[in-house]
């Protein structure tokens, strides 16, 4: 008897058409579906991850896709992303010729120092794209300006962010693992500029760096300084991105940098544990002498790789070269000039967040970082040149190499002048 009561139940269930259970047969089609589409994805990344990081191991690199990713992306922006209205910030902001609001309520700055506040308005601010390029919101009513911009998060936020996570982690872990084995181990020479290779090119590959570097026959050589402009603390890794640790007699570089906590300071440490790095305490003046006489002495000798300095002091957007300063301008210096230059459209590599976290999240999730890198002729001081002289020469050779103007206030200047306009406003 229970065996015919069950053998009817499966009869009724097996029978039992699928309309009578509409939902039921909905997700009989729908989890598949959705779960292809997640492994897709995951596989997706995953290989992506995989193949840049056995290349980057390998000493390789992708090639020409990256920039022939940033051309598509540039010319989507160019061909579809609507026009922006440039310069009215600066404009009311005071920019302009003629009485800023600032200089009419504010007294508390001297008439030069009145003078640099629209070059520190226009040098520390965001950069200003002339086309949208679908990462901020449209705020029109075009419905179809909210489609792309609503793919364009999907693409960025889903499939670019993660894959770059990745790679940050395996960076961060790489140079944390490379700090501990040198402890027990010393490395060679090739085997530290291996070390910093990987961990340089790891770290850019996360910030979504594709760069050109041009005219490598003008690569700074011991003893010497190479010096260049300043975008973001992330400048040092995307330059060292480049050196060849399968030379003949391969150089990196002697690294300067600020003393800093949280996560550029954990890398900071590990990293000095494979490169030699010069430290600068800005809150304790007493060691300015020290460190400029230390960068100046290994400067000149050839036992070290050569020194690479960002003289300006600060970051700025690139749209001017700043004053540098004099200290390191010595005479009998080889000096060697860098000048980067950045495509925006795809992403602003300009540190103007408060904090770190923040802006490589920023960073992490734009279409990518394009960088033009030149190497320029070794440059000395001539005979009729004193330090400032010279500076200034090196000052307007990388602004005219990026075609951009040479600033006639320095950093720390700038950087007074526009907290004090803000106060005043």
């Amino acid at each position: 008897m229970i065996k015919c009561l069950f053998a009817e139940l499966l009869h009724l269930r097996e029978t039992r058409p699928a309309a009578a259970c509409p939902q039921l047969g909905l997700s009989h089609v729908a989890e598949p579906m959705l779960g292809q589409v997640v492994l897709g994805w995951v596989v997706l990344i995953e290989v992506v991850v995989g193949l840049t990081l056995a290349l980057i191991l390998a000493g390789r690199s992708w090639g020409h896709w990256p920039r022939r990713y940033a051309a598509l992306v540039r010319r989507l922006v160019q061909g579809y992303g609507r026009r922006c209205p440039r310069g009215k910030d600066a404009a009311g902001n005071g920019a302009g010729p003629g009485k800023t609001p600032f200089e009419a309520n504010n007294n508390s700055l001297t008439k030069e120092e009145l003078k640099a506040v629209p070059f520190a308005l226009e040098l520390f601010r965001p950069v200003q794209n002339e086309h949208w390029n679908f990462m901020s919101f449209p705020g029109t009513d075009d419905p179809l300006d909210l489609v792309v911009y609503t793919l364009s998060c999907v693409i960025r936020y889903g499939i670019i962010f993660p894959i770059r996570l990745q790679l940050l982690l395996f960076s961060s872990s790489f140079i944390g693992l490379a700090g501990v084995v040198s402890y027990i181990k010393p490395y060679t020479q090739r085997q530290r500029l291996y070390c910093c290779s990987v961990y340089a090119r790891s770290f850019s590959a996360s910030m979504g760096l594709v760069a050109t570097y041009h005219d490598k026959e003008n690569k700074a050589r011991s003893p010497g300084i190479a010096m260049s402009n300043h975008l973001t603390a992330n400048d040092i890794q995307y330059i060292f991105a480049d050196v060849d640790f399968t030379e003949p007699k391969p150089q990196g570089y002697t690294v300067t940098g600020q003393l800093h906590n949280g996560i550029i300071g954990y890398i900071i440490k590990m990293a000095a544990r494979i490169a030699p790095i010069y430290f600068l305490d800005r809150s304790r003046p007493e060691e300015r002498k020290n460190f400029h006489k230390n960068v100046v002495e290994a400067a000149s000798k050839g036992e070290i790789d050569p020194v690479l300095l960002f003289p300006e002091g600060y970051c700025s957007n690139n749209t001017g070269v700043m004053q540098m300063r004099k200290a390191a301008f010595e005479e009998g210096i080889n000096v060697y000039p860098i000048a980067i230059k950045q495509n925006a459209i795809t992403g602003d590599s300009f540190w103007y967040e408060d904090t770190f976290l923040p802006y490589i999240f920023r960073v992490m999730t734009s279409w990518c970082i394009s960088y033009d890198v030149y190497y320029m002729p070794k440059q000395r001081r001539h005979d009729s040149e004193d330090c400032e002289k010279f500076s200034a020469r090196i000052q307007q050779l990388i602004a005219d190499k990026i075609g951009v103007p040479a600033v006639p206030y320095g950093g720390s200047e700038l950087s007074r002048a526009k907290k004090a306009f803000l106060k005043g406003r």
